[in-house]
């Protein structure tokens, strides 16, 4: 019996029982969709659906049923070998991954749960952009803010350009200076005309005004030109960085050897006038304020017979004509007063203006035949009248510097001898029976 018992033991060990289902949920699903085309006929396609991961769902569609779940083995088999590569990884590491997964999660602005993967992509790229130029990402990300205009306030230079001069129109600035500042800006608007404000740097501002063929002082005109232009687009929202023609950015002055400022002589001067009476005699009084009262050529255009009072002695150089916008008296000297008489009028323009002024002139200077530099005529007056007078501070309010003698002595001040000084002042015009007379105005 009890060997009975044990075969029949045996026997059933020997049966073969049957499996348990495997309960374990396969990830991912494939969906037959079809549909009608245009034409009325049917269309298949499988959609391969693999769920979630990283909060964004993976799905693709495929013509065949066999190539959908290729591709879902294919996710499968990589998402177990990211399971295994996790497992792998040590306690630190770990933490790193959550530390960085808390700071990316607080990044204003970005998406909860955004792919960690993503952000290190994004980084790697843009240190490889870098790594070709130097710099650290946070220079990068400085610069950009620092550059980047404010929305819907982005412009070309050329439509910067435009509008500064309007701007200065409106403001009632004077049609000479517009004029000198389009003139300018018209040079560094044909550079970088295309180019948006915001992309212009010190570097671009260095070679615009090193590219100038113009001396030094010339060279500074036209940066304190661009400077206004960009102090104008700060203000106006579309240039972030610190102006890229800010003075202070100069670079310190080449050793060399005082240059001083040229002026006519004497016996030049005695030319010019003579030469005035005999072809233009016109201009005889604009060019005897000119050298000796020290008027600018824009204040000499604009001056009135009213405001020469010749009882006075004085000449009112009214804001509206002065290049400062301030009124000032200069002192008629005795020569100049002898030169004026035989042309005074109540009133009306002293000199022509524009093309008709330097037509004139160059008639003067063709009959004169001597050398005419920039600004002839005053510095010949500010470096004779400082001679005369040893008083810099005098000469200088007759200038229209009010006090400041600095300007006196980089521009105007010729090493005049006191001899040339008293012969200058005793310009006159000759009186009848001798050289020549006065013609009638």
């Amino acid at each position: 019996m009890f060997s009975l018992l044990l075969e029949d033991m045996h026997m059933a060990d020997n049966v073969k029982k049957p499996k348990r289902a495997d309960k374990r949920k396969v990830r991912g699903c494939i969906r037959e969709r079809t549909w009608l085309d245009k034409t009325g006929a049917k269309s298949t396609a499988w959609q391969a659906d693999f769920g979630r991961v990283n909060a964004q769902r993976i799905m693709r569609s495929f013509d065949t049923k066999a190539a959908a779940e290729n591709w879902l083995h294919q996710q499968r088999t990589q998402l177990a070998a990211q399971g295994r590569a996790a497992f792998q990884q040590s306690d630190n590491e770990r933490m790193d991954a959550i530390r960085a997964r808390e700071k990316l999660d607080k990044v204003p602005g970005l998406p909860k749960l955004s792919p960690l993967e993503t952000a290190i992509d994004e980084y790697v790229a843009c240190r490889e952009k870098l790594g070709r130029v130097g710099g650290t990402l946070p220079d990068a990300v400085d610069f950009y803010v620092k550059h980047r205009p404010a929305e819907g306030k982005s412009r070309t230079v050329a439509e910067l350009v435009e509008e500064f001069i309007r701007d200065a129109e409106e403001n009632k600035r004077r049609p000479r200076t517009v004029k000198d500042i389009r003139l300018r800006l018209a040079k560094f608007s044909a550079l970088f005309g295309d180019r948006q404000v915001a992309t212009i740097t010190s570097d671009d501002a260095d070679k615009w005004v090193r590219q100038i063929d113009a001396g030094p002082l010339t060279r500074l005109h036209y940066r304190v030109v661009a400077h206004g232009l960009f102090n104008y687009a700060i203000d106006q929202g579309c240039y972030g960085a610190e102006n890229p023609f800010r003075m202070r950015r100069l670079r310190r002055k080449p050793s060399e050897d005082e240059r001083m400022p040229t002026c006519m002589k004497p016996d030049e001067v005695q030319k010019v006038m003579a030469a005035a009476v005999e072809v233009e005699p016109l201009m005889v009084p604009s060019l005897a304020i000119g050298f000796f009262a020290g008027l600018r050529t824009s204040e000499i255009e604009g001056q009135d017979w009213k405001d020469i009072d010749l009882d006075q002695r004085l000449i009112t150089v009214q804001a509206a004509v002065a290049k400062k916008r301030r009124t000032r008296h200069v002192t008629i000297e005795d020569n100049l007063l002898a030169w004026l008489i035989p042309y005074r009028k109540k009133s009306g323009p002293v000199a022509s203006s524009g093309k008709h002024w330097r037509s004139q002139l160059d008639s003067v200077k063709k009959q004169a035949k001597v050398a005419w530099t920039h600004n002839a005529m005053r510095h010949s007056y500010a470096s004779h009248h400082l001679v005369k007078y040893g008083d810099a501070g005098k000469t200088a309010m007759q200038l229209g510097h009010h006090n400041d003698t600095s300007q006196l002595y980089s521009h105007y001040r010729a090493l005049v001898t006191p001899t040339d000084a008293a012969k200058y002042w005793a310009i006159r015009p000759a009186i009848e029976g001798n050289v020549f007379q006065f013609k009638s105005a």
